[in-house]
């Protein structure tokens, strides 16, 4: 079987050869006959180009200030930093907690909520009082119980129950 594969490729192969005419393997150079001008640059204008400063390109010519240069030095230290801590999973994880965390404290400070106020119940924000309906409201002087919460400096407790919204 191998020996009929070999004597077909032969076949094959001789018979391509046989069949290429004369006119695929010679190549025919053509030469380029166009004229060429050559053309030089002003010099005079190439010298006023140099000269204008609006070509003038790249960077200043003063150099950079300490204060650059300081940017740059506090710029490539917190990149290699971020680089490094956020090619590992336990990296992004404590990154990206640091920064809701940085976030949620952002808000909290615009919003003046106090954080423990979140979590904890403190004294401040348990001084409700639930004896309210044992009291007679007929009988209360407002004006001495007003005048009472602004001397402890408890504003909310001030206001008149009329007023409240």
């Amino acid at each position: 079987m191998t020996k009929l594969i070999n004597v077909l490729l032969i076949i094959l192969v001789t018979g391509l050869a046989a069949t290429a005419s004369p006119k695929d393997s010679v190549y025919v150079v053509q030469h380029d006959t166009t004229q060429i001008h050559h053309r030089a640059f002003d010099q005079q204008t190439l010298d006023g180009f140099r000269e204008d400063p609006d070509f003038q390109y790249g960077r200043p010519r003063e150099g950079l200030s300490l204060l650059d240069r300081a940017m740059i030095f506090i710029v490539m230290i917190i990149s290699k930093i971020l680089g490094f801590v956020t090619r590992t999973l336990l990296g992004q994880i404590i990154f990206y907690g640091l920064c809701a965390a940085l976030i949620l404290w952002v808000i909290l400070k615009i919003l003046n909520i106090d954080a423990k106020d979140l979590f904890f119940r403190s004294a401040k924000s348990s001084r409700i009082n639930f004896n309210i309906a044992d009291e007679n409201i007929h009988a209360l002087d407002f004006e001495k119980l007003i005048q009472a919460a602004i001397d402890k400096k408890e504003y909310r407790d001030a206001v008149p129950p009329h007023v409240v919204m």
